[in-house]
């Protein structure tokens, strides 16, 4: 079971997507994106990750170390198609460097936010709206 603050903080948050070719788009748990969905079309893409590495376990680090590991995620990610993103939370903290990943099966974006820590990812599927996948911490960084 997941804690109800920890969940309700995560559909609070805007997923923001700010290099997309069709402007600035925003990604929100439980709702369709249409200018998402025109992406993954132009990018013959069906399914998507919304990904940081950013504050493991939701553990505020220094920007510099942010910054570290959003560039080891990148080069994680060199052979998706990503864009470049910040997840921006009502809480006041500031916002998380992030990628959207473009047809990333969903196994694959739960053991890549494994890798890096994370509590959870945001996925979603062309024409179906988005939704938060709690992150197994049986492998990666920290375990659980």
């Amino acid at each position: 079971m997941h804690d109800e603050a920890l969940t309700a903080a995560y559909k609070a948050t805007a997923y923001r997507v700010s290099d997309s070719p069709f402007g600035p788009l925003v990604i929100r748990i439980g709702e369709g994106n249409d200018l998402l969905d025109r992406l993954l079309v132009m990018n013959e893409a069906t399914r998507w990750a919304y990904i940081t590495a950013c504050n493991p376990r939701s553990v505020m680090l220094t920007d510099e170390e942010n910054g570290r590991r959003t560039e080891a995620l990148r080069e994680r990610l060199t052979s998706f198609t990503t864009y470049r993103g910040e997840g921006i939370g009502e809480s006041g903290h500031p916002p998380e460097a992030s990628l959207l990943v473009l047809d990333i099966e969903e196994t694959e974006a739960e053991e890549i936010g494994a890798e890096f820590g994370q509590n959870a990812v945001v996925v979603g599927w062309l024409g179906v709206a988005a939704r938060l996948l709690w992150v197994s911490h049986s492998q990666g960084e920290g375990g659980a």
